[in-house]
């Protein structure tokens, strides 16, 4: 049993072009860009990563534009009171296991996409984005504006 879920991380992967891009980038041809990723998963959190997802970008907006640092307070938050165990957490360059759609957190464009396991598994592949339109900003998920599972 369990209630797996996982959070996406995702990086570009050209350090260079992140220096020559606009920092967000306002159009969709902006963000086809190559993206490599980090999931957080929880195994037993599945059904509250969303609201966790807010609780980190709620207290972390000066981390916003740094993936790294964003992506260590999200895992801190999710594995909150089980720091140091050796289960029911972990970090990967690839989904685990996972019983609910992916949480893609994108720092270049400042948004989260709500992703079906099965297409996000073919986007990790292919180092693409969902189309931006579908996004919401981080200053909308950090206020509750995002639907919840289900919805």
């Amino acid at each position: 049993m369990g209630d797996r879920g996982n959070i996406a991380v995702a990086f570009r992967r050209c350090a260079e072009r992140l220096r020559e891009a606009p920092a967000i980038p306002q159009q969709e041809s902006e963000v086809q860009l190559a993206f490599d990723r980090v999931y957080l998963y929880t195994h037993f959190r599945g059904s509250e990563i969303r609201e966790i997802l807010q609780y980190a970008l709620g207290r972390s907006a000066e981390r916003w534009k740094h993936a790294a640092y964003l992506c260590r307070v999200i895992f801190d938050d999710l594995a909150e009171g089980a720091q140091g165990e050796l289960t029911d957490f972990g970090i990967s360059a690839r989904i685990e296991d996972n019983q609910h759609p992916i949480l893609l957190v994108v720092t270049d464009v400042q948004r989260v996409f709500i992703v079906e396991d099965k297409l996000e598994r073919e986007l990790a592949k292919q180092g693409t984005l969902p189309p931006l339109g579908g996004a919401i900003r981080f200053a909308d998920w950090a206020k509750g504006k995002f639907p919840r599972e289900g919805d």
